[in-house]
């Protein structure tokens, strides 16, 4: 199994909900930013959340907003609510400008940074995020979700010094989370250094931050160690914390499989192409472990699955030839299996194991198709020997 841990990418997602006052006052607004928990979902997209703005005594129009703009075009607080309004419309360029502006007139306007911070980080410019969120931490050196985002920011502009101070930082702001650690953890794995990372999940844990993504990046370092057992162990936990968690039945279902332990295996491998039905290697594990408890239609579909999905793996062709003989698919098993070994003429050694179990099956004819394929390649007696007695059994039954 290859050891490369793929780092996968994580955001908050920030709702501000800020006050906007009459045109004439320049008070920084009071609400505070509320924040999302952080998603479990590989595929989820990096993107900034503008909020409403909410007035202590009445909703100003954009219109307005731009009239008392002439009349007043150093406010603070009109240029962070044209800003809010121009973020959720779409409208990102003027959006920064107006942002960048509020900073300038009010230095102390901690929300105009952070929604800087959270636009920048929605186009991928990670060094003017970090920027922003740094100016938001001078403003409040405490407050949590800008800091992790500060960090984040420094992890994708590979600066990981930056990373760690803010992330030291985080932890400082909120000793009890373990979401800093957790983190931490990730960045340490980008750097390769698993023995840090997995210090950082532990200490984690022990601050009683849990996730079905932690466990199954504890796992996969375990994996790489070839600690199975201990492996296995954190792929459960992430089961047991997320059902959907499909990554975790995958690899808790190949060290399975590693250990033969069939029965157990199977159900791991079904929940996981039914959660992710486009990988070939869990559908061919799947087969393979369908085969040894005899579960020939759930063979059949899960090597023709994997062969679908990569139509260069023969082992995952002669694996659906032979699933087809016991289904009694004489043709079409014939074409697979002659197919795959012309593709790899090595794979005739899987086929002799499978001779007797088909005859003790009595599925004779399927006995034959697979002796003359395999004598094709491997013209050894025994095989002429067992095909010539089969044959005449056939002959004399009258099948």
């Amino acid at each position: 199994m290859s050891t490369h841990l793929r780092e996968i990418t994580l955001l908050f997602f920030f709702l501000l909900l800020v006050g906007c006052a009459g045109p004439k006052k320049n008070t920084s607004p009071k609400a505070e930013p509320s924040a999302d928990s952080p998603s479990l979902d590989e595929s989820r997209k990096e993107t900034g959340t503008a909020g409403k703005a909410e007035p202590k005594k009445r909703q100003l129009t954009e219109e307005q907003i731009r009239k008392y703009l002439k009349k007043d075009p150093e406010s603070a607080d009109l240029r962070f609510a044209l800003a809010l309004r121009l973020h959720k419309r779409g409208e990102l360029d003027q959006a920064v400008s107006e942002y960048e502006t509020a900073t300038k007139l009010n230095p102390q306007m901690f929300q105009a940074y952070f929604n800087l911070g959270m636009l920048h980080l929605s186009r991928k410019e990670w060094a003017k995020a970090y920027k922003a969120f740094k100016g938001g931490s001078l403003v409040k050196p405490k407050h949590f979700h800008t800091l992790m985002n500060m960090a984040l920011a420094a992890v994708r502009m590979k600066d990981m010094k930056a990373a760690q101070a803010a992330y030291d930082m985080a932890a400082q702001a909120n000793p009890k989370d373990g979401k800093p650690d957790f983190f931490l953890g990730r960045m340490r794995e980008v750097q390769k250094k698993y023995k840090a990372a997995m210090r950082a999940y532990e200490k984690a844990i022990e601050k009683g931050f849990d996730s079905a993504e932690m466990r199954l990046r504890r796992g996969l370092i375990y994996m790489s160690q070839k600690s199975y057992d201990k492996a296995f162990v954190e792929f459960e936990k992430a089961i047991e914390l997320d059902s959907e968690a499909a990554p975790a039945y995958r690899q808790a279902g190949a060290i399975l499989v590693h250990k033969k332990e069939w029965e157990k295996a199977l159900p791991h491998l079904e929940r996981a192409v039914e959660l992710e039905p486009d990988k070939p290697l869990t559908q061919y594990n799947l087969g393979i472990c369908a085969m040894n408890v005899k579960k020939f239609d759930i063979a059949e579909k899960a090597f023709q699955a994997a062969f679908k999905l990569d139509p260069k793996n023969a082992m995952a062709q002669i694996g659906l030839g032979v699933a087809l003989l016991y289904n009694d698919k004489l043709d079409a098993a014939q074409q697979h299996i002659r197919q795959a070994l012309k593709t790899n003429r090595r794979l005739w050694g899987y086929l002799p194991d499978h001779f007797n179990p088909l005859v003790d099956e009595e599925k004779l004819k399927s006995a034959v198709i697979l002796l003359e394929e395999l004598i094709k390649v491997r013209p050894r007696k025994i095989f002429r020997k067992n095909l010539k007695i089969l044959r005449q059994r056939l002959k004399k039954e009258g099948r």
